[in-house]
């Protein structure tokens, strides 16, 4: 139904009966749209996110680990870029509901590996020290988020290797800095 009609167009009625429930049903599983968005991407998501932080390799660069784990999310927004804008919209607003706290969890376990990505790199030198790991995460974290929506929206069909590769683009002005050496 978000597919067909958008998340504005599609009602909690409309979902309901298209899934062989009633409205009270429905309600049981998800207090509202966006709680409906929670609990219909978190476990593809989750596995996902299980998936790209298990796919850095001691070999790759910080940057390139970074890369490693942001291409998994990338190929599955290209794969579907309907349903993921209206993910990606929807779970960046946190209003209450059956399914936030499982969402927010995936986000915490993925700012976690970045956090332990960005440790690993200050011990060998290659991140500069005195940065603070969980700060560095999140400013990581908001431009991947903001680089993502932006490709996202960019094309009806976009390519997820274009937009890895304008991600990458920014990612290597945050790491490297605009401050000449």
């Amino acid at each position: 139904m978000f597919a067909e009609q958008g998340y504005d167009g599609a009602t909690l009625r409309q979902i309901a009966a298209k899934a062989g429930l009633t409205t009270g049903a429905l309600f049981k599983h998800a207090t509202d749209k966006r709680d409906l968005v929670h609990l219909i991407f978190s476990e593809e998501v989750d596995a996902l996110t299980d998936m790209a932080l298990a796919s850095p390799r001691s070999y790759q660069t910080f940057v390139e680990k970074i890369l490693s784990i942001s291409e998994h999310y990338y190929r599955l927004f290209a794969s579907d870029p309907v349903l993921s804008r209206i993910l990606l919209s929807e779970m960046l607003v946190e209003t209450p509901g059956l399914h936030l706290e499982r969402s927010l969890s995936i986000r915490q376990r993925l700012l976690q590996g970045l956090e332990s990505l960005i440790l690993q790199a200050q011990s060998t030198g290659e991140l500069n020290p005195s940065v603070i790991p969980a700060k560095v995460a999140l400013q990581i974290f908001f431009l991947y988020a903001a680089s993502l929506r932006y490709w996202l929206n960019a094309s009806d069909r976009p390519e997820w290797r274009k937009g890895l590769q304008e991600y990458k683009q920014c990612l290597e002005l945050q790491v490297f800095g605009l401050v000449s050496r």
